[in-house]
């Protein structure tokens, strides 16, 4: 039997999904601790940057602060820079 012509795009979108996760938690893992776990607790978790300041007894511009500095790394990270 030969090989399909196309491929099925719910399976290609699974692929597509995994690989995205993979890429996000190698990020992740190349962050400093801080910056990951702001990272977690705002995009995975939904909780508001002065949330996790009033939390972690900071202000919110250091939160903000290490928030700008993780969507950096991440970028980097993603883009596979070590700008």
């Amino acid at each position: 039997e030969s090989a399909p012509d196309s491929v099925d795009p719910a399976a290609a979108s699974r692929f597509d999904t995994l690989d995205v996760q993979m890429q996000v938690r190698a990020g992740l893992d190349r962050l400093p601790p801080r910056q990951a776990e702001l990272m977690i607790l705002r995009h995975y978790r939904g909780y508001a940057l002065d949330e996790i300041a009033q939390a972690w007894a900071i202000s919110y511009g250091a939160a903000k602060a290490i928030h700008h500095r993780a969507m950096v790394g991440m970028r980097n990270a993603l883009e596979g820079s070590d700008r």
